[in-house]
């Protein structure tokens, strides 16, 4: 039954990477997806910029230079990354969309890691299905991963410190966690403010159960 499990468990995960395939798709339309291909050009702009300065001239053509500047300062990880894929992948819509489509296969990476972590000793495996199954299937999260935009990178940078919560709970180091917490809001985007909120109630829970030490 393990080695089933164990290749159940390497299928899902193949078949969850192929979500990088056909990044070149269009965009759904306006009324599925509440979004446009010159959303991501906004988006993607400043990494573009950082990817290829000769192209600085065909992107000031789009006379956006105000959305530029606003989308690309509230989401640094989404300037870098998509930067960094242009300049491997160029200029096409794998190297606009890659860094999406890898980020979401962390995020997914991490769920289900922290799900087989909780419950290894337990039945782990209907828990890992259902989140898959989830994963792969929810529309939100599979346009979140293919286009443009800073939406899985705020996922990601906040399940960094739920990852870092469960893994470390006997020796959290609460300054690392403000760390990941203020990554999230500048790294990620400004409207992540909410983690501080949990982070706050984690630490009040640790300090008013008795568990003074872990709280500092």
């Amino acid at each position: 039954m393990k080695i089933k499990k164990r290749y159940v468990v390497i299928v899902s995960l193949i078949l969850l990477c192929l979500r990088i395939f056909w990044l070149e798709h269009d965009v759904p339309n306006w009324q599925i997806a509440y979004y446009t291909p010159l959303d991501e050009g906004c988006y993607a702009m400043q990494g573009m910029y950082m990817a290829r300065p000769d192209w600085k001239g065909q992107i000031d053509e789009l006379g956006t230079e105000g959305l530029k500047e606003w989308n690309s300062a509230i989401s640094f990880s989404l300037t870098l990354c998509t930067a960094l894929t242009m300049r491997i992948w160029g200029n096409n819509y794998y190297g606009l969309r890659m860094a999406e489509a890898l980020a979401g296969i962390f995020v997914s990476l991490i769920v289900l890691w922290l799900i087989y972590q909780q419950r290894k000793d337990k039945n782990w495996y209907w828990g890992y299905l259902c989140a898959l199954f989830l994963l792969a299937f929810n529309f939100s999260f599979l346009l979140a991963t293919r286009i443009a935009e800073p939406s899985v990178f705020r996922s990601l940078l906040i399940m960094l410190g739920v990852w870092y919560v469960f893994q470390k709970r006997e020796t959290s180091n609460f300054g690392i966690l403000g760390a990941l917490c203020t990554s999230a809001v500048v790294w990620g985007y400004v409207t992540n403010v909410f983690v501080f909120i949990a982070a706050a109630t984690l630490l009040g829970y640790l300090f008013f159960s008795g568990e003074k030490k872990k709280a500092c």
